[in-house]
C-alpha cells in the first residue's frame, strides 16, 4: 500500500465526486484498493485542507531508571548495545538494543570506550 499525500488525497475526491472514471481505476491508479479511495473519499470529501499524521508508532518514553541501568551497565563492561542487551537479558530485564544505542548515542559527546 502506499502512502497518500494531501494533493492525492484531493485527486481522488474530485474524481470520485466527477463520476468520469470508476473508483477501481482510480484506486489502480494511485496502487491502493477499492476499499481504501472509498474511505479516503468519505472521510475528506468536506474538508478543505486534509490534515495527515505522521506514520508509525509512538515512541515509548525511556525512563530515568532505565537510563541509568544502561549507562552503569555500559561503562561497567564497555560493550556495545547488543552485548548490554544480553547482559541485562540474563539479569531478567529486557530492552531492545535498538534502545540501548539510542540512550548511549545521546549522551554528550558519546561514550567512548577509550580512557
Amino acid at each position: 500500500m502506499k502512502k497518500l499525500n494531501k494533493r492525492k488525497i484531493r485527486w481522488i475526491i474530485k474524481e470520485i465526486d466527477k463520476r468520469n472514471i470508476g473508483v477501481y481505476t482510480i484506486s489502480k491508479l494511485q496502487n491502493i484498493t477499492q476499499q481504501h479511495a472509498r474511505y479516503v473519499h468519505r472521510k475528506y470529501k468536506n474538508v478543505k485542507d486534509p490534515v495527515l499524521l505522521k506514520p508509525g508508532r509512538k515512541p515509548k518514553p525511556i525512563s530515568s531508571e532505565d537510563r541509568e541501568l544502561i549507562i552503569n551497565m555500559y561503562k561497567e563492561y564497555l560493550v556495545g548495545a547488543t552485548m548490554v542487551e544480553m547482559i541485562l537479558d540474563e539479569k531478567g530485564m529486557h530492552v531492545s538494543h535498538n534502545r540501548i544505542h539510542d540512550i548511549l548515542s545521546t549522551l554528550k559527546g558519546g561514550v567512548s570506550s577509550k580512557g
